[in-house]
């Protein structure tokens, strides 16, 4: 009986089969559509990796779109040098946070010290398990070239989708770049 079963599964799969790859592959092209170009409009900066208390951010001039934390500034992270048109590598940021974070140590101490400082941002074990696995990397040779894994990155402003209604503020949106 259990060759009948084994049988039909192989014709389902020799039927369906084709369909799920063709889908698969569609499902692909429609993900590099939609995400290999990135986001429109200019860089300013990057708000990430808060170890405390999540950042409060307003739009303080709309005009041109000046966004300032006005709560908990001292326990996030603010990228503001420009972004190369490929993208920012562990090189680059490693190099950002000796300038701004730990000047005169060299650059394998400041990237120790960078990888802990994002470590503490990360809210749970899957976050940590994603950095472990992604940070080993930078390790192995040419690892410093390779797109920086920038941890909780506040992506979005909305001040009215509060449930209240009546209050404005910010609210972010907690996830993942590189």
């Amino acid at each position: 009986m259990s060759g009948s079963w084994k049988a039909r599964r192989d014709c389902i799969e020799q039927i369906l089969g084709p369909t799920r790859d063709a889908l698969e592959d569609l499902q692909e092209l429609e993900y590099e559509r939609r995400f290999t170009k990135g986001p429109s409009g200019s860089f300013k900066n990057l708000i990430f990796a808060a170890d405390g208390f999540k950042p409060e951010i307003v739009l303080r001039d709309a005009v041109n779109n000046e966004v300032e934390i006005v709560r908990h500034a001292d326990t996030c992270l603010v990228f503001t040098d420009p972004l190369p048109p490929h993208g920012l590598t562990w090189r680059q940021m490693v190099a950002w946070w000796q300038k701004n974070h730990q000047s005169g140590a060299d650059e394998k101490t400041a990237a120790e010290g960078l990888y802990r400082r994002l470590y503490r941002s990360l809210d749970s074990t899957p976050e940590q398990l994603l950095m472990i696995t992604y940070c080993a990397r930078y390790a192995e040779e040419g690892g410093f070239d390779l797109p920086a894994l920038i941890p909780q990155v506040y992506l979005h402003y909305d001040p009215y989708t509060r449930k209240s209604g009546k209050q404005s503020g910010a609210l972010y949106h907690s996830g993942w770049t590189s």
